[in-house]
């Protein structure tokens, strides 16, 4: 018995001399982990220039932005010149924030639906280029879009645009180190050809039948960062088909029928160079005639009027004005 007691009495004595140990072991665990915490950024400081909300400053609730963020406005102004375009019937708005450096880095991304045209944003201080998509038909890829020079890459195909809310884009730049609003100015990538006009020249007033226009050699794809003129890199055959209302007889038929294309700018007088063509169907002495026009250089965001005159079976004319060039839109 008298064993057994001092066998627990050493194990007491064991015990209280390992506790200190096992305390002092407790407080570097709690001081490790005090110290991983300071050493760690707070979680909203990281994120608040990546992350945060678009749209209004009354639409960020208890936002804080981080220390070294500024508050911008964008105003977006849609330079829309195409007769079919829906006003406020926009899909959506992309807008890319880069340093304003050699590199061009990313800032942010903003996705917004529909055409707002007031935007308020936070980012990080310094100067920034702003570039912007409306109406894209395809959601971006923001690994894709890391810098400014991918810009360059985006291509949208004409027959994924809509006349009725084109694809537009545009670019601006920020001073980065005080609080201001700058505008942005967005132009649509699609062009138009309107007819105004057509005439019968026949003898005998023969009618014009059944009377259509379209467009061939359509440039069937386009950058809207591209810089430089727009020439072809692949052609659509021919557009769809428009009817006048009437058929042509003696009087001339005052119209407005827009058709669409994408820019084509390649030098007329250059060998190589693929023009676009309007081309009108008719029938004339119950033959169905074709006539085919080529329309001269077509800038971006533009819309050139045109007139046609018919003389005789075999011989027609069209005159091409330019109403909007692609500065004006």
């Amino acid at each position: 018995m008298k064993s057994f007691e001092n066998q627990k009495h050493r194990q007491n004595q064991s015990s209280r001399a390992q506790s200190p140990c096992i305390l002092h072991g407790n407080r570097k665990n709690v001081f490790s982990t005090l110290l991983i915490s300071l050493l760690l950024p707070p979680v909203f400081l990281v994120n608040s220039c990546s992350k945060l909300p678009s749209g209004s400053p009354d639409a960020l609730p208890g936002t804080v932005p981080a220390r070294d963020s500024v508050l911008h406005t964008i105003l977006v102004d849609y330079r829309q010149p195409l007769s079919s375009a829906a006003t406020g019937h926009g899909t959506c708005l992309d807008i890319f924030i880069f340093d304003d450096t050699p590199q061009g880095a990313v800032d942010r991304i903003i996705h917004l639906d529909g055409n707002p045209e007031e935007i308020s944003f936070y980012c990080f201080t310094g100067d920034k280029t702003i570039a912007a998509v409306a109406n894209s038909p395809k959601r971006f890829n923001p690994m894709a879009i890391a810098r400014i020079s991918s810009l360059q890459n985006i291509v949208y195909s004409f027959d994924e645009d809509n006349p009725e809310s084109p694809i537009m884009a545009g670019t601006t730049r920020l001073s980065g180190t005080l609080a201001g609003a700058a505008e942005i100015v967005l132009t649509p990538v699609m062009s138009e050809i309107r007819l105004e006009s057509i005439s019968n020249g026949l003898d005998g007033y023969e009618l014009l039948e059944q009377p259509r226009i379209r467009l061939c050699n359509i440039n069937g794809s386009a950058k809207p960062f591209q810089e430089g003129i727009y020439e072809p890199q692949e052609l659509m055959e021919y557009g769809e088909w428009a009817s006048l209302p009437y058929d042509v007889g003696m009087f001339p038929q005052e119209v407005s029928i827009p058709l669409y294309c994408y820019p084509n700018e390649g030098d007329p007088e250059s060998m190589g160079t693929i023009r676009t063509m309007l081309q009108l169907e008719c029938i004339l002495k119950g033959k169905r005639q074709r006539f085919n026009f080529a329309v001269p250089g077509i800038p971006r965001a533009s819309v050139t009027g045109c007139s046609i005159y018919v003389f005789s079976e075999e011989e027609a004319d069209c005159e091409f004005s330019l109403i909007v060039s692609g500065e004006d839109a």
